[in-house]
Protein backbone atom coordinates (compact mmCIF):
# COMPACT_ATOMS: atom_id res chain seq x y z
CA UNK A 1 0.00 0.00 0.00
CA UNK A 2 2.85 2.40 0.83
CA UNK A 3 4.49 1.66 -2.51
CA UNK A 4 1.26 2.48 -4.34
CA UNK A 5 0.99 5.73 -2.41
CA UNK A 6 4.65 6.58 -3.02
CA UNK A 7 4.37 6.10 -6.77
CA UNK A 8 0.84 7.54 -7.15
CA UNK A 9 -0.12 4.34 -8.93
CA UNK A 10 -3.52 5.58 -10.14
CA UNK A 11 -1.69 8.10 -12.33
CA UNK A 12 -0.35 5.21 -14.41
CA UNK A 13 -3.21 6.02 -16.78
CA UNK A 14 -1.21 9.09 -17.93
CA UNK A 15 1.56 7.14 -19.57
CA UNK A 16 0.41 3.55 -20.06
CA UNK A 17 -1.95 4.25 -23.01
CA UNK A 18 0.78 6.25 -24.76
CA UNK A 19 3.28 3.45 -24.19
CA UNK A 20 0.88 0.87 -25.66
CA UNK A 21 0.23 3.26 -28.56
CA UNK A 22 3.99 3.32 -29.15
CA UNK A 23 4.04 -0.48 -29.37
CA UNK A 24 1.22 -0.44 -31.94
CA UNK A 25 2.87 2.30 -34.00
CA UNK A 26 6.17 0.42 -33.95
CA UNK A 27 4.47 -2.73 -35.21
CA UNK A 28 2.71 -0.71 -37.91
CA UNK A 29 5.91 1.07 -38.99
CA UNK A 30 8.16 -1.99 -39.17
CA UNK A 31 5.98 -5.11 -39.60
CA UNK A 32 8.88 -7.00 -41.13
CA UNK A 33 10.96 -6.55 -37.95
CA UNK A 34 8.32 -7.29 -35.32
CA UNK A 35 9.53 -9.46 -32.48
CA UNK A 36 6.65 -9.63 -30.05
CA UNK A 37 5.33 -12.33 -27.74
CA UNK A 38 3.90 -12.62 -24.24
CA UNK A 39 7.31 -12.49 -22.55
CA UNK A 40 8.34 -9.38 -24.48
CA UNK A 41 5.02 -7.74 -23.70
CA UNK A 42 5.53 -8.38 -19.97
CA UNK A 43 9.07 -6.98 -20.17
CA UNK A 44 7.83 -3.80 -21.88
CA UNK A 45 5.16 -3.32 -19.21
CA UNK A 46 7.63 -3.97 -16.38
CA UNK A 47 10.15 -1.54 -17.87
CA UNK A 48 7.44 1.13 -17.99
CA UNK A 49 6.33 0.34 -14.43
CA UNK A 50 9.88 0.36 -13.03
CA UNK A 51 10.77 3.62 -14.80
CA UNK A 52 7.67 5.34 -13.50
CA UNK A 53 8.12 4.03 -9.96
CA UNK A 54 11.75 5.11 -9.93
CA UNK A 55 10.99 8.60 -11.22
CA UNK A 56 8.16 9.20 -8.74
CA UNK A 57 10.26 7.92 -5.83
CA UNK A 58 13.31 9.98 -6.76
CA UNK A 59 11.06 13.03 -7.03
CA UNK A 60 9.73 12.62 -3.48
CA UNK A 61 13.14 11.66 -2.12
CA UNK A 62 15.02 14.61 -3.63
CA UNK A 63 12.24 17.10 -2.83
CA UNK A 64 11.47 15.87 0.69
CA UNK A 65 12.85 18.98 2.44
CA UNK A 66 10.90 21.25 0.11
CA UNK A 67 7.74 19.16 0.40
CA UNK A 68 7.88 19.38 4.21
CA UNK A 69 7.43 23.16 3.99
CA UNK A 70 4.67 23.16 1.35
CA UNK A 71 1.15 22.75 2.75
CA UNK A 72 0.07 21.06 -0.49
CA UNK A 73 2.76 18.36 -0.34
CA UNK A 74 3.66 17.92 3.33
CA UNK A 75 1.33 14.91 3.65
CA UNK A 76 3.21 12.93 1.02
CA UNK A 77 4.65 9.65 2.22
CA UNK A 78 8.30 10.67 2.72
CA UNK A 79 7.92 14.21 4.14
CA UNK A 80 5.17 13.01 6.49
CA UNK A 81 7.47 10.30 7.90
CA UNK A 82 5.49 7.40 6.46
CA UNK A 83 8.62 6.09 4.72
CA UNK A 84 12.23 6.75 5.67
CA UNK A 85 14.56 8.38 3.11
CA UNK A 86 16.80 5.31 3.33
CA UNK A 87 13.99 2.92 2.34
CA UNK A 88 12.82 5.34 -0.34
CA UNK A 89 16.33 5.45 -1.80
CA UNK A 90 16.37 1.65 -1.84
CA UNK A 91 13.10 1.61 -3.81
CA UNK A 92 14.29 4.34 -6.19
CA UNK A 93 17.62 2.74 -7.09
CA UNK A 94 16.25 -0.81 -7.20
CA UNK A 95 13.47 0.10 -9.63
CA UNK A 96 15.87 2.19 -11.74
CA UNK A 97 18.30 -0.72 -12.09
CA UNK A 98 15.39 -3.08 -12.83
CA UNK A 99 14.24 -0.68 -15.57
CA UNK A 100 17.67 -0.70 -17.21
CA UNK A 101 17.90 -4.50 -16.97
CA UNK A 102 14.49 -4.89 -18.63
CA UNK A 103 15.61 -2.57 -21.42
CA UNK A 104 18.79 -4.60 -21.85
CA UNK A 105 16.66 -7.69 -22.46
CA UNK A 106 14.56 -5.73 -24.97
CA UNK A 107 17.45 -4.98 -27.31
CA UNK A 108 20.34 -2.60 -27.97
CA UNK A 109 18.19 0.37 -28.99
CA UNK A 110 16.10 0.26 -25.82
CA UNK A 111 19.19 -0.37 -23.69
CA UNK A 112 20.94 2.68 -25.14
CA UNK A 113 17.90 4.94 -24.64
CA UNK A 114 17.38 3.64 -21.10
CA UNK A 115 20.46 5.52 -19.85
CA UNK A 116 19.15 8.80 -21.23
CA UNK A 117 15.75 8.08 -19.67
CA UNK A 118 17.36 7.17 -16.32
CA UNK A 119 19.30 10.44 -16.33
CA UNK A 120 16.11 12.45 -16.97
CA UNK A 121 14.20 10.59 -14.24
CA UNK A 122 16.76 11.73 -11.66
CA UNK A 123 17.68 15.09 -13.18
CA UNK A 124 14.07 16.34 -13.38
CA UNK A 125 13.73 16.72 -9.60
CA UNK A 126 16.77 19.02 -9.43
CA UNK A 127 15.78 21.33 -12.29
CA UNK A 128 13.31 23.48 -10.33
CA UNK A 129 16.27 24.65 -8.23
CA UNK A 130 17.99 26.41 -11.12
CA UNK A 131 15.76 26.67 -14.24
CA UNK A 132 12.17 27.44 -15.17
CA UNK A 133 12.47 24.91 -18.00
CA UNK A 134 11.82 22.06 -15.55
CA UNK A 135 8.41 21.37 -17.15
CA UNK A 136 10.07 20.53 -20.46
CA UNK A 137 12.42 18.04 -18.83
CA UNK A 138 9.34 16.18 -17.59
CA UNK A 139 7.97 16.40 -21.13
CA UNK A 140 11.15 14.76 -22.45
CA UNK A 141 10.55 11.76 -20.18
CA UNK A 142 7.14 11.26 -21.77
CA UNK A 143 8.59 11.79 -25.24
CA UNK A 144 10.82 8.75 -24.78
CA UNK A 145 8.06 6.38 -23.65
CA UNK A 146 6.31 5.63 -27.00
CA UNK A 147 9.63 5.77 -28.86
CA UNK A 148 11.24 3.18 -26.59
CA UNK A 149 8.08 1.03 -26.63
CA UNK A 150 8.18 0.93 -30.43
CA UNK A 151 11.88 0.03 -30.40
CA UNK A 152 11.25 -2.70 -27.81
CA UNK A 153 9.19 -4.77 -30.22
CA UNK A 154 10.92 -3.97 -33.53
CA UNK A 155 14.50 -2.89 -32.64
CA UNK A 156 13.84 0.18 -34.82
CA UNK A 157 13.05 3.82 -34.08
CA UNK A 158 9.55 4.48 -35.41
CA UNK A 159 8.78 7.86 -36.98
CA UNK A 160 5.04 7.75 -36.06
CA UNK A 161 6.01 6.83 -32.48
CA UNK A 162 8.42 9.78 -32.46
CA UNK A 163 5.63 12.12 -33.61
CA UNK A 164 3.45 10.74 -30.80
CA UNK A 165 6.35 11.33 -28.39
CA UNK A 166 6.64 14.99 -29.44
CA UNK A 167 2.86 15.38 -28.99
CA UNK A 168 3.18 13.82 -25.51
CA UNK A 169 6.02 16.25 -24.78
CA UNK A 170 3.79 19.23 -25.61
CA UNK A 171 0.78 17.85 -23.73
CA UNK A 172 2.62 17.01 -20.50
CA UNK A 173 4.76 20.17 -20.54
CA UNK A 174 1.70 22.36 -21.08
CA UNK A 175 -0.30 20.67 -18.34
CA UNK A 176 2.63 20.77 -15.93
CA UNK A 177 2.97 24.52 -16.46
CA UNK A 178 -0.68 24.96 -15.50
CA UNK A 179 -0.23 22.57 -12.55
CA UNK A 180 2.66 24.70 -11.26
CA UNK A 181 0.46 27.79 -11.00
CA UNK A 182 -0.88 26.59 -7.65
CA UNK A 183 2.63 26.77 -6.12
CA UNK A 184 3.69 30.21 -7.39
CA UNK A 185 3.64 31.90 -3.98
CA UNK A 186 5.52 29.06 -2.29
CA UNK A 187 8.07 28.77 -5.11
CA UNK A 188 8.82 32.50 -5.06
CA UNK A 189 9.32 32.41 -1.30
CA UNK A 190 11.77 29.49 -1.53
CA UNK A 191 13.64 30.64 -4.67
CA UNK A 192 12.34 27.77 -6.79
CA UNK A 193 11.95 28.10 -10.54
CA UNK A 194 8.98 27.49 -12.84
CA UNK A 195 7.36 29.10 -15.85
CA UNK A 196 4.54 30.64 -13.73
CA UNK A 197 7.14 32.13 -11.37
CA UNK A 198 9.07 33.57 -14.31
CA UNK A 199 6.28 35.01 -16.48
CA UNK A 200 3.17 35.00 -14.29
CA UNK A 201 -0.13 33.11 -14.36
CA UNK A 202 -1.75 34.80 -17.39
CA UNK A 203 1.27 34.37 -19.67
CA UNK A 204 1.77 30.79 -18.43
CA UNK A 205 -1.77 29.90 -19.47
CA UNK A 206 -1.10 31.41 -22.91
CA UNK A 207 2.07 29.34 -23.26
CA UNK A 208 0.23 26.19 -22.14
CA UNK A 209 -2.46 26.95 -24.75
CA UNK A 210 0.19 27.17 -27.47
CA UNK A 211 1.58 23.81 -26.36
CA UNK A 212 -1.92 22.30 -26.39
CA UNK A 213 -2.54 23.61 -29.91
CA UNK A 214 0.81 22.09 -30.92
CA UNK A 215 -0.32 18.79 -29.37
CA UNK A 216 -3.42 18.75 -31.56
CA UNK A 217 -1.46 19.64 -34.72
CA UNK A 218 1.14 16.97 -34.02
CA UNK A 219 -1.57 14.36 -33.50
CA UNK A 220 -2.92 15.35 -36.91
CA UNK A 221 0.59 14.80 -38.29
CA UNK A 222 0.59 11.40 -36.60
CA UNK A 223 -2.48 10.47 -38.62
CA UNK A 224 -0.77 11.64 -41.79
CA UNK A 225 2.38 9.63 -40.94
CA UNK A 226 0.40 6.39 -41.04
CA UNK A 227 -1.80 7.51 -43.96
CA UNK A 228 -5.00 7.53 -41.93
CA UNK A 229 -7.54 10.22 -42.79
CA UNK A 230 -9.62 9.07 -39.81
CA UNK A 231 -6.78 9.74 -37.33
CA UNK A 232 -5.72 12.94 -39.09
CA UNK A 233 -9.17 14.41 -38.46
CA UNK A 234 -10.35 12.71 -35.27
CA UNK A 235 -7.23 12.94 -33.09
CA UNK A 236 -6.86 16.76 -33.21
CA UNK A 237 -10.60 17.37 -32.87
CA UNK A 238 -11.20 15.05 -29.91
CA UNK A 239 -7.97 16.04 -28.16
CA UNK A 240 -8.77 19.73 -28.60
CA UNK A 241 -12.28 19.18 -27.22
CA UNK A 242 -10.94 17.30 -24.16
CA UNK A 243 -8.32 19.97 -23.43
CA UNK A 244 -10.85 22.77 -23.85
CA UNK A 245 -13.55 21.13 -21.74
CA UNK A 246 -11.29 20.03 -18.87
CA UNK A 247 -9.77 23.50 -18.67
CA UNK A 248 -13.19 25.19 -18.82
CA UNK A 249 -14.88 23.04 -16.17
CA UNK A 250 -12.02 21.88 -13.91
CA UNK A 251 -9.10 24.32 -14.05
CA UNK A 252 -10.53 27.12 -11.90
CA UNK A 253 -12.10 24.67 -9.44
CA UNK A 254 -9.29 22.17 -8.92
CA UNK A 255 -5.98 22.27 -10.78
CA UNK A 256 -5.10 18.71 -9.78
CA UNK A 257 -8.31 17.28 -11.26
CA UNK A 258 -7.69 19.27 -14.44
CA UNK A 259 -4.16 17.84 -14.62
CA UNK A 260 -5.35 14.29 -13.90
CA UNK A 261 -8.37 14.13 -16.21
CA UNK A 262 -6.77 16.10 -19.03
CA UNK A 263 -3.79 13.74 -19.22
CA UNK A 264 -5.83 10.59 -18.60
CA UNK A 265 -8.57 11.31 -21.16
CA UNK A 266 -6.24 12.50 -23.92
CA UNK A 267 -3.86 9.54 -23.60
CA UNK A 268 -6.79 7.10 -23.46
CA UNK A 269 -8.52 8.55 -26.52
CA UNK A 270 -5.24 8.44 -28.47
CA UNK A 271 -4.89 4.73 -27.69
CA UNK A 272 -8.53 3.99 -28.52
CA UNK A 273 -8.38 5.71 -31.92
CA UNK A 274 -5.05 4.10 -32.82
CA UNK A 275 -6.51 0.70 -31.90
CA UNK A 276 -9.50 1.35 -34.16
CA UNK A 277 -7.19 2.07 -37.10
CA UNK A 278 -4.35 -0.41 -36.56
CA UNK A 279 -5.99 -3.54 -35.14
CA UNK A 280 -8.07 -4.27 -38.31
CA UNK A 281 -4.92 -4.23 -40.49
CA UNK A 282 -3.59 -7.70 -39.53
CA UNK A 283 -7.18 -9.01 -39.58
CA UNK A 284 -7.60 -7.80 -43.17
CA UNK A 285 -4.29 -9.41 -44.13
CA UNK A 286 -5.40 -12.65 -42.49
CA UNK A 287 -8.69 -12.51 -44.40
CA UNK A 288 -6.81 -12.06 -47.69
CA UNK A 289 -4.64 -15.10 -46.96
CA UNK A 290 -7.68 -17.20 -46.10
CA UNK A 291 -9.44 -16.19 -49.31
CA UNK A 292 -6.35 -16.99 -51.37
CA UNK A 293 -5.84 -20.36 -49.72
CA UNK A 294 -9.52 -21.30 -50.18
CA UNK A 295 -9.55 -20.33 -53.85
CA UNK A 296 -12.15 -17.56 -53.48
CA UNK A 297 -9.76 -15.07 -55.16
CA UNK A 298 -10.10 -17.05 -58.43
CA UNK A 299 -13.88 -16.97 -58.44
Amino acid sequence: MKLLQLTAFKQIIFGLPLMISGVLLGIYSHPEAVEFNFKRGVLIFLAFLFARSSGMTFNQLIDRKIDEKNLRTQNRLIPSGGLSPRNAALVAWTTLIAFILCCQMLGKTCFFLSFFAAFLLIFYSFTKRFTSLCHFVLGCVHLLSPLMAAAACTHHLSFPAFVLGIASFCLISGNDIIYAIQDVTFDKGHLLHSIPVRIGEAESIKLATILHVATCLLLGCLGLSISSVFLTLSLPLLTGFILWSTRKFLFKKDVFHFFFWSNALVSSIILLLILIVIIPIPLRKLGCRLRQSSGFERL
